[in-house]
């Protein structure tokens, strides 16, 4: 009995076993002209696994029995995946490119499960097409204006049998590449919106009628993501580099099936609306032969995120991950010589603040498992060149 309870418990040992074979292979074919540059190629790809378990169980129920024999249950998974794929950018203009591309993929898996309950024989065969199409504008050398639009998608598959199909997404996004003041300063910014359709949702196995499975995937609905991405990198004196970034994304569910949940109460998940990131490095000039001194300070900025999309509403406030900051620092001496080669010596902090916020949480049914920010940790790195 579980110390203290009523309630009967089973002691197991299981052991693994796996055999795995991977293969790829790719054929490319440039050309490049004054008036296009194109790329095609083929692309085939094969995994094989073979994989086992040796279970020993031991109930220390009434009679002490186990439960015979050790069980040997083998099962195979066979992926295949082809591609044929195009891309062109026309040169319209000294200043305008239109880009186009086109990928079709066959992807086929197939093979067996020994769980019983759960079908023995399982395949997936889907072919999908990816394509993009696009303009370049270049005003000048240092400044680039893009739009393009694109269809991608996650391929299909199964779990211990039951399968689960296709997830597609189409995007649309514009934006700006830029470099000022003789490259001492660029500057990126992205705008996008993006349609995810048969959305692949990892949900729990009662949901698709096999309770005895704690979690399963199937394609239940429909989502929209808009946002924005600004990248900046600066050299305002020589040895000195500032970086920063911002992202905001707007996520919601368009619809998700009754088995799943509804739009009121399966929420948005570990997607918080914005993030960033600072830095600043310093590199001295030699100071003998060839080393120098590095000093880097960096930073990193997540706003609040609900992590349990189907969080009961009391909950959903203690569910959620508050916004936090993870500050972090280096210092080395670097390009040391020695002996012909060269070395670095550095000291780092990270968490320097010693922030202790929740990172993530889990969904056990019963109870959320939480995992917190790892304590400031701090140490000493030597390495080697050659």
């Amino acid at each position: 009995m579980v110390p203290f309870t009523t309630v009967p418990f089973i002691i197991g040992n299981n052991f693994l076993q796996y055999d795995y074979a991977q293969f790829s292979d790719e054929l490319v074919f440039n050309l490049d002209t004054r008036l296009a540059r194109i790329t095609a190629g083929l692309v085939h790809f094969q995994e094989d696994v073979d994989q086992g378990a040796l279970n020993y169980f031991f109930k220390p129920l009434p009679g002490f029995v186990f439960p015979g024999d050790p069980t040997w249950r083998p099962a195979h998974v066979a992926v295949e995946s082809d591609a044929a794929y195009g891309q062109a950018e026309f040169h319209v203009t000294d200043k305008v490119d239109l880009v186009a591309g086109y990928r079709v993929t066959r992807d086929k898996k197939n093979g067996n499960s020994t769980v019983p309950g759960f079908p023995p024989q399982f395949s997936n065969t889907a072919t999908n097409p990816s394509y993009l199409g696009g303009v370049n504008y270049k005003p000048t050398e240092e400044i680039l204006i893009y739009g393009k639009f694109a269809q991608g998608y996650v391929s299909g598959g199964s779990t211990f049998g039951l399968p689960y199909g296709t997830e597609t997404a189409k995007s649309w996004e514009a934006g700006l590449k830029s470099e000022w003041f003789q490259r001492r300063l660029r500057a990126n910014l992205a705008l996008y919106t993006v349609r995810y359709d048969d959305l692949q949702f990892h949900t729990s196995g009662t949901a698709i009628g096999y309770p005895q499975l704690q979690s399963a995937i199937l394609n239940a609905g429909a989502a929209q993501a808009r946002g924005f991405e600004l990248e900046a990198s600066a050299v305002p004196i020589n040895g000195l580099t500032l970086t920063a970034g911002l992202g905001y994304t707007d996520f919601k569910f368009l619809s998700v099936l009754p088995v799943v949940g509804t739009l009121d109460t399966f929420l948005p998940y570990d997607r918080p609306k914005w993030t960033a990131n600072l830095a600043a490095q310093y590199d001295t000039r030699p100071l003998f032969d060839e080393a120098y001194l590095s000093f880097r300070l960096d930073a990193t900025f997540r706003s609040q995120a609900l992590q349990i999309p189907d969080a009961p509403a009391s909950l959903r406030n203690a569910l959620t991950t508050q916004a936090y900051s993870i500050v972090n620092g280096r210092l080395a001496l670097a390009d040391l010589p020695v002996a012909g080669h060269k070395a670095d010596v550095a000291l780092w902090v990270k968490n320097l603040t010693n922030d202790d916020h929740m990172a993530f949480i889990s969904n056990l049914g019963f109870v959320y498992p939480t995992n917190f920010e790892l304590a400031r940790t701090y140490g000493i790195d030597l390495s080697f060149k050659w």
